[in-house]
């Protein structure tokens, strides 16, 4: 394990986020002003371009959110071969791998959170597009949603590890589509169902064979858990329908239907009415489509 990095003193390993090689705990250092200590994340591959994922963090950090991780500084030098990133520390872990147990509302409440933040970024023209549960970070000051995956550019679906990647991917982007507000919706109701089901939408897709887990993806149906409250499945599938105009225009609109749920059994308002109520209730101002 690395013992520092430029003025970084490490503590320990953290859990890194799915953008990220490896991460750290570590004391922030005196040049950033902060007595937190702060998420070390080490991003790997020899093509990130320090200049290109400088301009995605510049572009990130300039959105005016509560509900977006804070970021504080990146260190590389140009055509190295690892860049790392500081950052607010999440000390509960994040959504997919959560240091504490949480309950359902929890979980509904970190989704809720994660999409006024890919809100916030849709109304200044960022689709994220690679919303997942690894990218809804716990902090202290409650769960944020993290920057675009920098490995990749945002949207970009590689196949080195569909397991964890297309669970969580609009088809469409398969397709060739660019990312949108649309995409980025089915990917919040895909992070739904995993977080509280635990269950995969496309169950048994092998890291060996990408090839074949695109074209599952492309050429069949996701698979929801049909144990779910019936409310949590109605929003799932309006996030996740294939009619682009059949989903929330808004993830504004999705967080306000998940902040208003019943939680003591999950099955609150979901039908067409509440949607709608919820649409609303949420002004689109600008930014992407």
């Amino acid at each position: 394990m690395l013992s520092s990095v430029v003025g970084y003193r490490i503590l320990g390993r953290a859990e890194p986020a799915a953008s990220a090689r490896t991460a750290y705990l570590c004391e922030a250092p005196d040049r950033l002003g902060l007595a937190d200590q702060v998420l070390l994340s080490e991003l790997a591959g020899s093509f990130l371009r320090l200049t290109e994922v400088s301009d995605l963090l510049r572009q990130y950090c300039a959105v005016a959110s509560d509900h977006l991780l804070v970021l504080h500084e990146l260190l590389g030098d140009e055509g190295s071969s690892s860049l790392f990133l500081a950052s607010e520390a999440p000390s509960r872990g994040t959504l997919a791998n959560a240091t504490i147990p949480l309950e359902p509302q929890a979980k509904v409440l970190a989704l809720a959170a994660a999409a006024r933040g890919a809100h916030a970024l849709h109304e200044v023209g960022i689709a994220h597009g690679t919303i997942s549960p690894d990218a809804i970070f716990l902090t202290g000051r409650g769960p944020v949603l993290g920057p675009p995956d920098m490995v990749r550019p945002a949207g970009k679906v590689t196949t080195s590890k569909p397991a964890v990647v297309l669970n969580y991917v609009d088809p469409a982007l398969l397709r060739g589509e660019a990312p949108s507000r649309a995409s980025d919706i089915w990917s919040l109701g895909a992070s739904l169902h995993m977080s509280l089901s635990n269950t995969a939408l496309y169950p048994g897709l092998d890291d060996d064979e990408p090839v074949i887990a695109v074209q599952r993806v492309l050429y069949s149906r996701p698979r929801l858990d049909p144990g779910l409250p019936a409310g949590i499945l109605d929003v799932i599938r309006s996030c996740m329908a294939s009619d682009m105009s059949e989903r929330p225009p808004t993830a504004i609109a999705v967080a306000s239907i998940l902040e208003g749920y019943e939680f003591a059994d999950l099955s609150g308002p979901a039908s067409k009415a509440d949607l709608a109520e919820a649409v609303s209730a949420s002004d689109q101002t600008g930014g992407i489509a």
